[in-house]
């Protein structure tokens, strides 16, 4: 339409002069890196208000990575986390060392205080597609989907593969089930843990005692609103150990959890940390 012919690369430009955004949003810094030193290099003022959000699975900062240590150009790139709010997923003491080019011993960087710069952030999920589990029936213990391999030869029917052709069968086989199975993959924050809390099932996170603190998910205690297992053995000794009463608290703060990561939520509270209130 006409509206949408304006929006050319100079149209844009002159909205970027004109200060017409209160902020400007790198999705991918790690994807998108491009996209940004071309707004830093029109922007001769430095006058954009802008943040930075790396949901990569690599805990190292932009651009302290493998991929940019190869080529010696790179060495030139922004420090982006010195200009602008950084946010990060998978934040851990080797996101602090990367700063350092991974010289330093992880100790040591681990005593260093984090870039004030540096902020939290997760995965989020759609409040409109969480279900309140005091609607649903159990008929199973675990759901198909399984990606723990131990657990998965434990269960009957269970695979750690793709069982489903539809998001829809995918949700209800959560829905129907009372514990969801979940680890640490690429990294340790996943869709898959909300998928679980959102369609009414308790997460069971292998290792999760083991997280980084500052690393997503936030919020999830053992034993509160989810479990933490070593091993099939140890998980099915904390399942037997849980009556009707207790299933359902757990059950019930795994709901109020996944409440308060709705997108709109995390949305709301990376723009108040970065000075715009809605």
């Amino acid at each position: 339409n006409e509206e949408t012919n304006k929006i050319t690369p100079h149209y844009l430009f002159d909205l970027i002069e004109s200060n017409s955004f209160d902020l400007i949003i790198v999705g991918d810094i790690f994807y998108f890196y491009p996209l940004y030193l071309w707004l830093d290099k029109f922007n001769s003022n430095k006058n954009l208000n802008t943040i930075i959000l790396d949901g990569s699975d690599n805990e190292n900062l932009f651009p302290y990575s493998g991929f940019f240590f190869r080529k010696l150009s790179h060495f030139f790139l922004p420090r982006v986390l010195n200009r602008h709010l950084y946010f990060k997923r998978e934040l851990t003491k080797e996101s602090q060392r990367s700063r350092f080019y991974n010289l330093i011993p992880s100790f040591i960087a681990n005593t260093i205080p984090l870039h004030k710069n540096l902020r939290e952030i997760s995965f989020s999920f759609p409040g409109s597609k969480i279900i309140n589990p005091s609607t649903l029936k159990k008929t199973k213990l675990f759901m198909n989907h399984i990606v723990d391999e131990e657990v998965q030869s434990k269960v009957k029917e269970a695979s750690s593969g793709y069982l489903f052709n539809t998001e829809e069968a995918y949700y209800s086989d959560i829905q129907n089930s009372k514990y969801g199975i979940t680890t640490k993959r690429s990294g340790w924050d996943c869709l898959r843990h909300y998928e679980i809390a959102a369609n009414g099932a308790v997460i069971c996170f292998k290792d999760l005692d083991l997280k980084p603190q500052r690393c997503a998910p936030h919020d999830l205690v053992p034993g509160q609103n989810c479990l933490s297992y070593r091993c099939y053995e140890d998980l099915k000794t904390q399942i037997e150990s849980i009556d009707e009463e207790k299933y359902k608290k757990i059950l019930n703060a795994s709901y109020e959890w996944i409440l308060s990561k709705t997108s709109k939520k995390v949305t709301k509270k990376m723009l108040f940390e970065s000075g715009i209130q809605l």
